[in-house]
């Protein structure tokens, strides 16, 4: 077993938490929500952020209530059930945890495309055998590096929200905001929950990040406060930037239409600023900005999963960072990269297999 260095305080927590979630989804899976739910995006990423509160509320407890240095999730299930019933579903969520790493791989891929001529699935290795190496130096120089990302993101997020509110205020021609982002009446409600509730399943997987920290309690100073309030916190404040990018997004779309931009529909965050301004001089920033949040996303995946994974099968020994488990972890994207998932695929597999594993722990707390 790892012998494993308490270096993290809340501030590198709550940044791995909202770091791990801005990169883990809104830039390229917001797209595939607002193909499903349309003007009403805000509402599936709202409904989202709402049903997977549920499960962060939960997990905030569960450093005041074990204060082991052990594996929480894993000592909470063994509980209940036994130590096979355990290790089954850790693994099952470790799998859940692989795919997630590699979609967002695989978007940074498409991303890194679009600016040089390199190929996405060449872009995408590269991407991997670089978080496969930095994931082996100790874990106060990965958290150095996520908080200065997490604090550009946000600051860029924000930018993106206050642009988009002021071109909305500033457009006289825009759709009524009640007719546009609501409902207009039962009919148009029945109509459009369906999508609604299938874009919101999707938009899931963008606010995983927060149960990361579990991973993280033996390298925290002070995990049976620091790690409740960074899981809240970062749960709260994602949940309102998301929902109003939803609502910057649909806009966004709105304008796609007016101008007649010929832009596939399930088109990236990093294409709203350029359809906001209705110019793409300042499209490659935001690219750029995105490139860099997907890539510690991936870091930041990795590094929870092997983490995860270290407490399942103990193969890394005198050591401050399990490097056999990360080294699984990475031949288990290049063997879906070998597979060729698509982003949608592994989004809903990633989602329902992390899901199996929250409501395992909800149901053995509430035991």
């Amino acid at each position: 077993m790892v012998s494993y260095e308490k270096k993290l305080d809340y501030k590198d927590l709550l940044f791995a938490s909202i770091g791990h979630i801005i990169g883990a989804g809104i830039f390229f899976l917001i797209g595939y929500v607002h193909d499903k739910s349309k003007e009403k995006t805000w509402m599936s990423i709202l409904l989202g952020g709402l049903f997977m509160s549920i499960f962060s509320k939960t997990y905030s407890k569960l450093p005041k209530i074990y204060e082991s240095d052990d594996n929480i999730e894993q000592k909470i299930i063994t509980n209940k059930f036994n130590k096979n019933i355990s290790n089954i579903i850790l693994l099952i969520a470790i799998i859940g945890f692989v795919f997630g790493a590699y979609l967002v791989a695989k978007s940074f891929g498409e991303y890194f495309s679009d600016l040089f001529d390199i190929s996405a699935e060449i872009s995408t290795l590269i991407l991997i055998g670089i978080c496969f190496l930095l994931n082996i130096y100790k874990i106060d120089v990965l958290a150095n590096f996520n908080n200065l990302i997490t604090i550009v993101g946000l600051g860029i997020l924000i930018l993106l929200i206050l642009i988009g509110f002021y071109k909305f205020l500033m457009d006289k021609e825009k759709t009524n905001f009640k007719d546009y982002y609501t409902f207009r009446d039962y009919t148009d409600f029945r109509k459009n929950i369906w999508n609604i509730l299938k874009g919101a399943y999707l938009i899931l997987f963008a606010y995983l990040g927060f149960e990361m920290l579990m991973k993280l309690n033996k390298e925290s100073k002070n995990p049976k406060v620091d790690i409740p309030n960074a899981i809240n916190h970062s749960i709260y404040i994602t949940i309102i930037i998301y929902t109003l990018l939803g609502i910057v997004y649909a806009y966004s779309m709105n304008l796609k239409q007016k101008y007649n931009k010929k832009i596939d529909k399930n088109i990236p965050m990093t294409n709203s600023l350029e359809l906001l301004l209705n110019t793409n001089k300042y499209n490659k920033i935001i690219t750029i900005s995105a490139c860099i949040f997907t890539a510690n996303t991936v870091l930041i995946s990795m590094l929870g999963a092997s983490r995860l994974l270290d407490d399942v099968i103990n193969i890394d020994h005198k050591s401050n960072v399990p490097r056999k488990s990360i080294l699984i972890i990475t031949l288990g994207m290049l063997i879906l990269y070998y597979l060729k998932f698509s982003i949608e695929k592994s989004t809903y597999i990633s989602n329902t297999f992390t899901l199996l594993l929250f409501g395992t722990v909800l149901y053995s707390i509430k035991k």
